[in-house]
């Protein structure tokens, strides 16, 4: 469910019908969840979520994004005159798939839960009408990080620019950890960047929040590029799976491509399964431990919390 990007490797929201390198196989949600809570309270009434707007308020420009579920476009607050991101999800075409009206329920209230975090992407506004929801959210006109690598030359960051973006993704990530939640489609696309050009963590559209600590998950959900081995595997996970997805990333910044390329999804499932990967001698001692860290056994990755103070991220010292 991607907030606005359009590439290849896209996850469900704006990817096509049968796009592999994105999967739902919901274990969290069913059709008797839905049945049960609508039997409990209006289902599309989001009470823990006290914004009131109205889609009068704001007029609608380009479009960003269209997807199964909706589509994305840039809205003006007609009283001030500020752009902002509108995201629209159906109803009826969130009822018609299995589990996506209550993983959109759920998007909506971890976004509100985040808001404060400066590292993570606002929502300002949300309201309902008899045919959709409506996100609205701040609208981070330097586009997104996967966009700015493919305008580098050979799609690379320097080893300190790449330590300065991953640095912010850490400090996104230690926020949501802190309160129970699993992003769980972290990638360059769903990092966005600010017109003051710091970047925000985007799209918790897979994002799911623990209840415990002995809480797991075991639902497939993302980007194939990013997916964790105990996720593909379809074992139980917890906050260790973003860990994962983070050495994706600091990989992608600084080697130009992922870490588990293959020309077909059983050769991608193969390598990341058997942790097949290389790291190019190009890539500083500080920058390969920090990324050693994240691709290993779950069991063994670092904390986020641990990540913080990893000596690549100390880039000012």
């Amino acid at each position: 469910m991607s907030e606005y990007s359009e590439t290849d490797r896209s996850s469900t929201f704006s990817g096509t019908d049968t796009d592999y390198s994105s999967f739902s196989e919901s274990d969290e949600v069913n059709e008797n969840d839905i049945n049960e809570t609508k039997r409990k309270y209006d289902f599309w009434d989001f009470k823990k979520i006290p914004f009131r707007g109205s889609l009068k308020n704001y007029k609608l420009g380009k479009q960003i994004a269209k997807g199964k579920f909706g589509d994305i476009k840039l809205a003006t607050f007609i009283k001030t005159s500020k752009v902002y991101v509108m995201k629209r999800l159906v109803k009826s075409k969130l009822i018609s798939k299995t589990g996506m009206a209550l993983q959109a329920k759920n998007e909506v209230e971890l976004q509100y839960q985040l808001r404060k975090s400066p590292d993570i992407v606002q929502i300002v506004d949300f309201f309902t009408d008899v045919d959709a929801i409506y996100i609205v959210l701040e609208y981070c006109s330097g586009g997104n990080l996967f966009d700015k690598r493919e305008l580098r030359p050979n799609h690379t960051f320097s080893d300190r620019q790449a330590a300065i973006y991953v640095y912010q993704i850490v400090r996104a990530l230690a926020y949501c950890h802190e309160r129970g939640v699993i992003h769980r489609d972290l990638k360059l696309e769903n990092v966005l960047i600010s017109v003051g050009g710091s970047l925000k963590l985007a799209d918790f559209g897979w994002a799911t929040q623990l209840k415990s600590l002995k809480d797991r998950r075991k639902t497939i959900c993302g980007t194939l590029d990013y997916f964790s081995p105990e996720m593909l595997n379809s074992e139980t996970y917890q906050f260790t799976t973003d860990i994962w997805s983070l050495g994706v990333l600091a990989y992608e910044l600084l080697v130009g491509d992922v870490p588990f390329p293959g020309a077909s999804k059983e050769e991608i499932y193969g390598k990341i399964s058997e942790y097949d990967y290389t790291i190019p001698s190009t890539v500083s001692r500080k920058a390969r431990d920090f990324i050693e860290s994240c691709l290993q056994y779950p069991e063994n990755r670092p904390s986020i919390g641990q990540l913080l103070k990893h000596p690549w991220l100390h880039f000012l010292k």
